[in-house]
């Protein structure tokens, strides 16, 4: 099993310090209300849910990739999301595939861009990301997922490589 890192891109890492400082901020705003433990309280929600994202967000990012003779591992916090390479069309290391894309549903930036997303290239698509510039693109039993390991063509070329050796 080979493993690739994913790597921030100074975009994820902008975003996401603001987005956690936002929401850390709000959840000081509501201090009270969380001391409290008033459920019935707006206040209280507005407290909790900024902190619910943030945790949530963390959970669900990507840390790296390994490649298994029978699928692409996507190494999230506390699991790992399988991708079973039965089915792979092809891969190639595409630079910036993400520019131009709008999310349909998912994370834009907190620790990870992660979700469906749609752009003019590739159409509607899957995305596992965390550096925008380091983009490769499988194409998967007509499913179009985006990864981003740190060293994209070296991922791409071996995932071929063991894809021929593994029909």
């Amino acid at each position: 099993m080979t493993h690739y890192r994913a790597t921030w891109s100074t975009l994820l890492r902008i975003i996401s310090v603001a987005a956690a400082l936002i929401c850390v901020g709000v959840a000081i705003q509501e201090r009270h209300a969380l001391a409290f433990g008033d459920f019935r309280s707006l206040d209280f929600w507005f407290g909790v849910l900024p902190l619910a994202l943030l945790i949530g967000a963390a959970l669900c990012t990507v840390r790296g990739y390994s490649l298994t003779p029978e699928a692409i591992l996507i190494h999230r916090l506390c699991w790992k999301t399988k991708l079973l390479r039965q089915g792979l069309e092809s891969a190639e290391y595409q630079p910036d595939i993400l520019r131009h894309s709008l999310r349909s549903f998912g994370n834009g930036g907190l620790f990870s861009f992660t979700g469906w997303y749609h752009n003019r290239t590739l159409g509607s698509y899957r995305a596992y990301a965390t550096d925008i510039h380091r983009t490769v693109v499988l194409r998967l039993s007509g499913k179009t997922i985006v990864l981003t390991p740190d060293e994209p063509e070296r991922f791409v070329s071996e995932l071929m490589r063991k894809q021929s050796c593994h029909p």
